[in-house]
């Protein structure tokens, strides 16, 4: 069972989830596979009050910054995962492909704090830069699935028209995606937000120039985005399943006046504190008193059966509550040269390497070079969903590892059920 997750109205989050089995279920073969997730973000966002940052729709997961205004994260991810999952199902039987009994991972939804301005700047040109990074293409502006510009930060909308399957008609027949920047960082640039997107810009354009200039010097390639759009959504990566260490809860660089280290001292003890809190409240409760206050930041059980919860702790980070539209920077501005500085060594660190080397698909029944020269489609075996619906093809690529093959007795013929 996973520990229990701080939720406070306020905090900017970065959350992070793939699909089963790390499947491409998400391949941007036609505009509405994605449109599907987008809506179903949109129709959330509104329901739950969450205002976003930005968006990364990658083809077996997903990156998404924003900041909900109301202790309601949780209600806000189940909206999209539930929504976008029966969405896909339908989608892809639609284009006569098998639909995959769970579309979303099993493992919980990661979710990590973006604690304080230099998070919250470095964070969102990690996610936009996700395609490059994987392999995908050479520039995020190549990538023909859905990730938000980093200029929609200083405040911009896109408007996502609903899909024709799935989605009630009685739901709107367009729906706005708001963007704007996270509150700490307009507090941290004293709201020149232009000035934070430029910088952010211009490191995301530097990061995509270092990647280019090291594959070419590896002698490796990207994809291409025509590849991208005809990879068969059961398809999966080669590479390993688990690498580096978990990704963290919470991001923190520090400060004028604290440095990222003692910093994240701070945060460490604060979530150890607030684990302990609600280990020994819990057993209280079951023991029979109603009356034990839970800490501060506790969700499942003031949801799910009322409890009293307990005013923040005196220095509280992470368990503060914040209220989005009153924050305010006291002392100097934040310096984008130093904020920005390391930002790609310390990502990497934090997330353990965690991004996915996409280049490189299983696909059992045609398997092809992905190198700088696209391949033609007869070397690739892969067409979209949309374009291939009209005729018979494989259904699936492999079987799903909770379904057993009979076995066969020694004259080939399948045993009878003892």
């Amino acid at each position: 069972m996973p520990p229990p997750r701080i939720v406070v109205p306020g905090a900017t989050v970065a959350i992070t989830r793939r699909t089963s089995f790390r499947k491409m279920f998400w391949t941007p073969s036609t505009p509405m596979v994605q449109q599907g997730l987008l809506y179903g973000m949109g129709v959330a966002a509104e329901a739950h009050a969450v205002r976003l940052h930005q968006v990364s729709v990658m083809p077996n997961h997903y990156h998404w910054e924003g900041t909900p205004t109301k202790a309601n994260l949780p209600a806000y991810l189940r909206s999209v995962h539930r929504e976008s999952a029966c969405f896909l199902q339908e989608c892809l039987r639609e284009h006569g492909y098998e639909a995959p009994p769970s579309v979303w991972d099993k493992r919980p939804t990661h979710v990590m704090q973006l604690v304080d301005a230099g998070a919250q700047m470095r964070w969102p040109v990690y996610s936009y830069l996700n395609p490059v990074q994987a392999g995908l293409v050479e520039r995020v502006e190549d990538y023909p699935g859905f990730v938000s510009d980093l200029s929609l930060m200083r405040g911009g909308v896109v408007v996502v028209k609903r899909p024709p399957i799935y989605f009630s008609e009685e739901l709107p027949a367009e729906i706005a995606l708001r963007f704007g920047p996270p509150p700490g960082l307009v507090a941290a640039f004293g709201g020149d937000m232009e000035r934070a997107v430029h910088w952010m810009r211009k490191e995301a354009r530097d990061r995509e120039r270092q990647l280019r200039e090291r594959r070419r010097a590896e002698g490796r390639g990207v994809v291409g985005a025509s590849v991208v759009a005809r990879v068969h959504p059961w398809s999966e990566p080669r590479t390993p399943c688990e690498r580096g260490r978990p990704a963290p809860e919470y991001l923190a660089t520090g400060d004028l006046d604290v440095s990222a280290r003692e910093m994240n001292r701070r945060l460490g003890l604060e979530v150890t504190t607030y684990r302990e809190d609600q280990g020994s409240a819990l057993k209280e409760w079951r023991g029979g008193n109603r009356e034990v206050e839970f800490p501060y930041g506790t969700y499942q059980m003031r949801v799910l059966h009322g409890v009293r919860i307990a005013e923040p702790r005196e220095g509280a980070i992470l368990c503060a509550p914040r209220d989005v539209d009153a924050i305010e920077w006291e002392g100097e501005a934040l310096d984008p040269k130093r904020v920005l500085a390391d930002s790609a060594e310390l990502l990497d660190e934090a997330l353990g390497e965690a991004v996915d080397d996409l280049r490189d698909v299983t696909d059992p029944s045609a398997t092809a070079a992905m190198g700088t020269e696209a391949p033609t489609d007869d070397a690739i075996g892969l067409e979209p969903p949309a374009r291939s619906a009209g005729r018979p093809h494989p259904r699936k690529l492999s079987v799903l590892r909770t379904r057993r093959r009979r076995r066969k007795g020694r004259r080939g013929k399948r045993r009878k059920p003892s």
